[in-house]
């Protein structure tokens, strides 16, 4: 050949030479000074994966198609197939332009999301090209639930650690949810460790005795869901009573109180029976409020001494709580009084009624069984003792040689263990 060749000079050649820029190049004929070449088409090529999922320890092939951009299917072909970026093997597309590569030891892979990918290097008719998909390789799983206990009133951590089945592996990041007795209480996470715990306390509803602690994992793209159940002993909770100390005089209004608490944390304990006794003597009983109070309505009688006496609340327990006792002081004091009288009169040498009343101040009760003494003009003149009304009645002969005129009548009551003296001297005996 002479003359420009299309491979840039001018050269002369006895032998073909490559032209530049063209390729995929059929030789057809040639004349004394030219040659005729067909450039064939090189067509796109597509390759077809479908993603899976399958549980650990399941075989599983990659299926994969070959098309070109015309949509058909490519025979014949050399398909490469690599798993995570290892190859794992070539095939060749069958008649249907299909391929299907098995993946070797496919249990050995751990759970989780792997990628494969289909590789076609092309001919020179055919462009190359190559598509991933995904495997996942699901697991079975397994929640194992600790058991716990605490009184009432306690703050305890229940603890449940899930694994997979394939290695009994720790699997972190993963939500559990957590019920008592069927009722939700709770979720969290599971840690570096697999184990996640829920923090709690112990709450009265739930009750003293045996309950049943359940956790389940909803399951995701790797793990199966999974529950599991363990157990919550829950006891009586320690109590605390306290007693109030209260102090008052014959006939004051008061109460008896005493405060029922958790010793564990110090939470209030409603609906407890609480018994009140004073120096052994059973005064009643009262229950404790939502506040924890049990308050008893009490007046002061003429029952306990002046001074100090022993105030002892009871609390016998129940199925939730424990026994607890406390005891508290009750202070009398002497009640103060008030004297009445009468003024009245009469000749010389009859008899007159003087007549006195007496009322302690603190609720204008009538003092019975009391000596209320008389005077007439500061002398004494005789005594007389209270009727239930409080009133004392003392006949008093007039002097057939009294004055007549006003004299002073006195009435004077001398006090006694628990009322303080008390004195009347406004009114007058008038001798006619």
């Amino acid at each position: 050949f002479d003359g420009p060749l299309g491979d840039g000079t001018n050269t002369d050649s006895s032998i073909p030479v490559p032209v530049i820029g063209v390729g995929n190049q059929t030789y057809i004929g040639a004349a004394d000074v030219s040659s005729v070449s067909v450039q064939a088409v090189v067509l796109n090529t597509a390759i077809t994966v479908n993603s899976a999922t399958i549980q650990y320890g399941s075989s599983f092939s990659v299926s994969a198609s070959l098309s070109d951009q015309r949509g058909w299917s490519l025979v014949f072909k050399p398909i490469s197939v690599s798993l995570d970026g290892v190859d794992v093997g070539t095939v060749t597309t069958d008649s249907y332009g299909k391929v299907s590569v098995p993946i070797p030891n496919a249990n050995a892979l751990q759970p989780g999301v792997h990628t494969f990918t289909a590789t076609y290097s092309g001919d020179r008719l055919f462009q190359s090209s190559a598509t991933s998909g995904a495997l996942t390789i699901q697991s079975a799983s397994t929640v194992a639930v600790g058991s716990a206990s605490g009184k009432i009133g306690d703050a305890v951590s229940l603890v449940a650690t899930l694994n997979r089945n394939t290695d009994s592996a720790v699997v972190p990041n993963e939500l559990l949810s957590f019920t008592l007795d069927g009722t939700p209480i709770g979720s969290a996470t599971t840690a570096a460790n697999g184990a996640a715990t829920l923090s709690c306390t112990i709450t009265e509803s739930a009750g003293a005795g045996a309950h049943t602690v359940s956790v389940s994992f909803a399951g995701d793209s790797v793990y199966n869901a999974s529950s599991g159940s363990g157990a919550l002993t829950v006891s009586k909770a320690d109590t605390k009573t306290t007693v109030k100390n209260i102090n008052g005089s014959p006939g004051y209004i008061s109460a008896l109180k005493a405060v029922l608490t958790r010793k564990t944390d110090g939470g209030v304990v409603s609906g407890g029976s609480v018994t009140f006794t004073i120096d052994g003597n059973l005064i009643g009983t009262a229950v404790t409020d939502g506040t924890g109070l049990a308050s008893l309505p009490y007046t002061f009688d003429e029952t306990y001494s002046i001074g100090n006496h022993v105030i002892r609340a009871n609390y016998a327990g129940d199925a939730n709580y424990t026994p607890s006792v406390a005891k508290g002081t009750l202070t009398v004091v002497a009640a103060k009084t008030q004297v009445a009288a009468t003024s009245t009169g009469g000749r010389q040498g009859a008899t007159a009624t003087l007549k006195g009343r007496l009322l302690r101040r603190t609720d204008n009760a009538s003092l019975s069984g009391r000596t209320l003494r008389f005077q007439i003009d500061g002398a004494d003149v005789g005594t007389a003792t209270t009727d239930s009304m409080g009133v004392a009645l003392l006949s008093y002969t007039i002097p057939s040689n009294a004055t007549v005129g006003v004299h002073a009548l006195g009435v004077f009551f001398d006090g006694d263990a628990l009322y303080l003296s008390g004195s009347e001297t406004s009114h007058t005996l008038t001798v006619k």
